[in-house]
């Protein structure tokens, strides 16, 4: 893969309790935390926030997060990974955008098998071969 992708996904998160549920989770050229995009919740009391955390080897890891999601809903996301450049949108509205390290982190895909994770349903994922613009995420992720 290249370094200009676009990772969406559709789901409703069930999980209830302390800790965190990994949706998605994209790893470089071998399955290993070291180079990857990580798609995760973490539980708020009654809400959760959703995360994008991204890896890559000898550079600082970047996250963009958003809190204050309810339970049982479905959410919509896409991640925009364009050069350097990485941005997070939920929901119809961008949460975030941050410089990166370019790197091809998108060798495989890893639905979680983990017991803990295994709280919520994952109604799409989908993956595009290029960054969509900021109007086609907003679009892509409206509820």
């Amino acid at each position: 893969q290249t370094t200009n992708n676009t990772i969406f996904g559709e789901f409703t998160n069930f999980k209830e309790q302390a800790g965190n549920a990994r949706f998605i989770s994209l790893f470089g050229s071998s399955l290993s935390n070291n180079d990857r995009a990580l798609f995760y919740s973490s539980h708020t009391g009654s809400t959760y926030s959703l995360a994008l955390q991204y890896k890559t080897t000898g550079a600082s890891d970047v996250q963009i997060t958003l809190g204050g999601l309810s339970y049982n809903e479905k959410v919509k996301f896409a991640a925009v990974f364009s050069g350097t450049e990485m941005s997070f949108f939920i929901n119809g509205s961008l949460v975030g955008s941050s410089t990166i390290v370019a790197a091809n982190n998108f060798y495989y895909y890893a639905p979680t098998n983990v017991a803990n994770d295994l709280a919520f349903k994952m109604h799409q994922v989908a993956f595009f071969p290029t960054a969509l613009t900021d109007s086609e995420c907003i679009a892509l992720t409206q509820l």
